[in-house]
């Protein structure tokens, strides 16, 4: 008896496995060779799935991420599958189950699946139904947006339907998506398709030029099998440097941006500029009070009480962020419309100097972007180092070192790459630990 398992437990080694206690998932109902035989829909139903020659192909070329069997012995058209979330993406170590359901004329027509795990995703409902193109009816796209080959072809497999909705897990298509609130809202103004051509203007504008050397016959040869390098955004030293400003001194206190530049109505935007009080319950529970009073929950480990303070700044911080953020938004999204404004100014009959006149708000409008995105960086970085120093705080509670010393490895300035970073490394260099490694005792380090 056979089943499909191309996922192994705990990190075993893919495989075709009979009956037996080394499934990962003993919960699917084996298939047996006599019943893929006896089929009468063995040519059309969705066991050719699992005929012999397939078993033998997936038992050299298992395919990672998931495994997939029937549901019911007594019906061959209603499959379960679990998937594993693909690494590096929001789902990675996620477990995720989903049911083919197969139609009786399959496999001239698709199968349909749905997610019986919840799952945000831009390309599943929110029902559960997924929704890509290679389970879509086979034929040409009345709307035009798919092209005949990327539909529900008769070749397609258990195992073929799968590789694509990893694929679409890990990289999801919010061109078209059936939950455009896991698409970003539904608002998104800008075209992906469009990001590599911004990319190569903006590069061009700052006198960047891609570089195209010269084919070798094995780059000619061999070049579909690489991994296409996309344009990238450039990072400008001036910005690099903005942000490491902010995380050479953690303790240095936030510099808010002043109110006249982002003017918001208090009522509107008080509920993000200063970081949560504690719930009255979570403070009774905290000190035992007999009468609960907002705030008078406190935390007994120095160390923590430093994370707690560090998390803080990390909220106002980046609440502070969220005024140039939203300012720009406002902004950007006006010049669109003074843009479009423009482009009919210019089909039509408007005069040139009432065209020159629209252009200072616009580059107004501009000048405003560029120093809101300047404020929302060094505040995000701002609110990085908080978070920064709160962790090195809860890595250093269990260290018997005194809390002074504590504090001050706490404050050191950050990199990124480490925790602590060189800064430590000297630290210890100068403590005169040539191995540069942590003391295990209380002794003080600074």
């Amino acid at each position: 008896m056979l089943i499909v398992d191309t996922h192994g437990n705990q990190g075993q080694k893919h495989r075709v496995t009979k009956r037996g206690p080394a499934l990962s998932y003993p919960m699917f109902t084996l298939v047996t060779s006599e019943d893929i035989a006896g089929s009468p829909f063995k040519f059309i139903s969705v066991l050719n799935c699992l005929n012999e020659d397939q078993v033998t192909e997936l038992n050299k070329n298992p395919v990672e991420g998931f495994s997939a069997g029937l549901i019911d012995d007594n019906d061959l058209y209603r499959w379960e599958v679990l998937i594993i979330g693909p690494p590096d993406t929001l789902y990675e170590g996620g477990v995720f189950k989903a049911h083919l359901t197969f139609p009786r004329d399959y496999p001239l027509r698709p199968p349909k699946m749905k997610f019986i795990t919840e799952i945000w995703h831009p390309n599943v409902d929110k029902n559960g139904d997924v929704c890509i193109s290679i389970l879509h009816e086979p034929g040409e796209d009345k709307y035009g947006y798919e092209k005949p080959e990327e539909r529900w072809l008769p070749i397609h497999t258990v195992e073929t339907i799968m590789i694509s909705v990893i694929s679409m897990l890990a990289d999801p298509n919010g061109d078209s998506p059936a939950n455009v609130d896991a698409a970003g809202g539904g608002h998104n103004c800008f075209p992906l398709e469009d990001t590599d051509g911004l990319i190569k203007a903006v590069r061009s504008t700052m006198g960047l030029v891609d570089s195209h050397p010269k084919k070798t016959v094995q780059d000619i040869m061999f070049g579909g099998l690489e991994q296409k390098k996309r344009r990238a955004f450039p990072l400008n030293e001036a910005i690099a440097a903005l942000i490491k400003k902010e995380w050479k001194k953690p303790m240095r206190k936030t510099l808010l941006t002043p109110k006249r530049k982002y003017p918001f109505e208090e009522e509107s935007c008080s509920f993000w500029e200063k970081a949560p009080k504690l719930d009255v319950a979570i403070a009774k529970a905290s000190k035992k009070f007999a009468l609960p009073f907002e705030d008078m929950g406190v935390l007994k480990d120095p160390m923590d009480k430093k994370a707690d303070a560090f998390l803080k700044g990390s909220w106002e911080a980046a609440g502070g962020g969220l005024k140039p953020a939203v300012a720009a938004a406002c902004t950007s999204r006006s010049l669109m419309i003074w843009l479009n404004q423009l482009e009919g100014q210019l089909k039509g009959k408007t005069s040139r100097d009432s065209i020159l006149n629209t252009l200072p708000v616009m580059r107004g409008a501009a000048a405003f972007l560029a120093d809101s995105s300047a404020d929302s960086i060094r505040l995000s970085a701002r609110a990085a180092v908080f978070a920064n120093a709160a962790r090195r705080a809860l890595w250093l509670k269990n260290w018997p070192g005194d809390l002074q010393t504590k504090t001050k490895l706490c404050t050191i300035p950050c990199e990124g790459e480490f925790l602590f970073g060189s800064t430590l490394d000297d630290i210890l260099e100068k403590a005169g630990d040539k191995r540069k490694s942590f003391p295990l005792s209380g002794s003080s380090l600074l």
